[in-house]
């Protein structure tokens, strides 16, 4: 059996773990720079506020109905997921982990056993961790996605659904949408939808040349998933094909030096992500935008890409690299209201083959080694205590260089309670 831990609402569960006055409170989470809702409460889904709306256009509603707002406090989301990932792979083992809030594992249990079990690692995790979890369970990895999706829509289930029976199976898929099927997307399900399938059962129906005359190999991989036949291996969907780091800025930038901090700290962000999954990426682009809402300013709009001669997840090589593609698309006289990096033909660290005629190659595996021990010393003192000089803002005539987090704007963040001494939480 396949079973998949998902997080109900998770930046907002994690919110509550230190605010559990907020149980049964409107909540919402917004992005970085305060830009838009990236998580909403179970209360504020029915109050009707939308996924990705963005703040301003909501502040009747949250004056109104009582809404409380948070800044997204990744340092606290990502260590409550550490721990909740570190209970499941002490219960089972081998965890694949699909997304900060989400993990698949596999275990040959009967029915009875398997629904006894789930049960045990909701409470386990809620009573170890604060967050509550829906648990799907079926006989391939998409089924128990489908699963979870019932395990948090139906009260009655209580967190845990188990697709094991063919009923079971058709019944599921006869009352979930085409849009909610993991791996299809909205583009796609309106395909699928002009074709008369509306449902997950429809589209099991068709056959597999018409899955993939309209898709791919993949789209034929979830039939036969929902066909309840396992068609994707537990870790495939780990596979990584690119990684973005990106951000509207809460103002406007004409300044270089300004744009060149802000594309420094996202190839530094790319690069640590990479590190984290053992990865290396063979391609970097870099991509800036003017602020395509505003009717009254010029419109430009550029990308570039640089092939690297070794795939490298270095920091300061990757930060090198980025701001080389900045200045081959940076015009002056524009104001820039988004900017990227994005690392892509990424492969796994293990299997890198070095350039033979290299140049520097030893220079090369003394700054890996450097931005691990950065990685390190980060872990241990906070979140970019130690940081490259070009990461830094430039400093002003009223005061000195500050870092990257600091200029973002969240206005509405809660304290990093697990992760930082000076914001420990202090009872009264």
């Amino acid at each position: 059996m396949y079973f998949l831990i998902d997080c109900n609402n998770f930046f907002v569960s994690c919110e509550r773990v230190f605010r559990p006055d907020l149980n049964g409170k409107p909540v919402v989470v917004l992005s970085n720079n305060d830009g838009c809702v990236v998580a909403r409460s179970n209360e504020a889904k029915s109050l009707g506020i939308p996924m990705g709306i963005p703040l301003f256009k909501i502040k009747e509603e949250i004056a109104l109905h009582g809404i409380h707002v948070f800044s997204s406090n990744y340092p606290l989301y990502a260590d409550l997921s550490s721990r909740i990932m570190s209970i499941l792979r002490e219960e089972v083992g081998v965890v694949n982990i699909y997304s900060i809030d989400e993990a698949f594992f596999q275990m040959e249990l009967s029915p009875d056993k398997a629904l006894r079990f789930s049960n045990y690692l909701k409470e386990k995790i809620f009573k170890w961790v604060g967050v509550p979890v829906s648990v799907g369970v079926a006989t391939s990895m998409t089924l128990a996605k489908v699963a979870s999706y019932f395990a948090k829509k139906v009260a009655g289930y209580k967190g845990v659904c188990m697709i094991d029976n063919e009923e079971k199976r058709v019944k599921a898929l006869n009352l979930i949408p085409i849009s909610e099927i993991w791996g299809v997307g909205r583009r796609l399900s309106e395909k699928m939808k002009l074709s008369g399938i509306k449902t997950a059962y429809d589209f099991t129906q068709r056959t597999e040349e018409w899955a993939r005359r309209v898709g791919s190999i993949s789209l034929v991989r979830t039939q036969n998933e929902l066909r309840g036949i396992p068609s994707v291996r537990i870790d495939s969907y780990a596979d990584v094909q690119s990684l973005c780091t990106s951000r509207s800025f809460a103002s406007v930038i004409t300044d270089y030096a300004m744009l060149k901090t802000f594309v420094s700290n996202f190839a530094s962000k790319v690069a640590k992500r990479l590190r984290d999954q053992n990865l290396v990426a063979s391609v970097l682009t870099v991509f800036v935008q003017t602020n395509f809402h505003n009717d009254l300013s010029p419109k430009y709009s550029n990308s570039t890409h640089i092939a690297l001669v070794t795939p490298t997840n270095n920091s300061p090589e990757l930060i090198k690299v980025a701001l080389q593609a900045l200045a081959k698309i940076y015009i002056k006289g524009y104001e820039y209201k988004k900017a990227g990096v994005i690392a892509s033909s990424i492969i796994s660290q293990q299997n890198r083959q070095y350039a033979l005629f290299e140049e520097n190659s030893e220079q090369r595996r003394k700054m890996e080694k450097l931005s691990v021990i950065m990685d390190q010393l980060n872990k241990q003192n906070g979140t970019d205590i130690i940081q490259t000089a070009v990461q830094l803002f430039p400093a002003t005539n009223s005061s000195q260089s500050i870092a990257f987090k600091d200029q973002l704007k969240h206005d509405f963040r809660s304290n990093a309670y697990t992760t930082n001494w000076n914001e420990l939480i202090r009872v009264k």
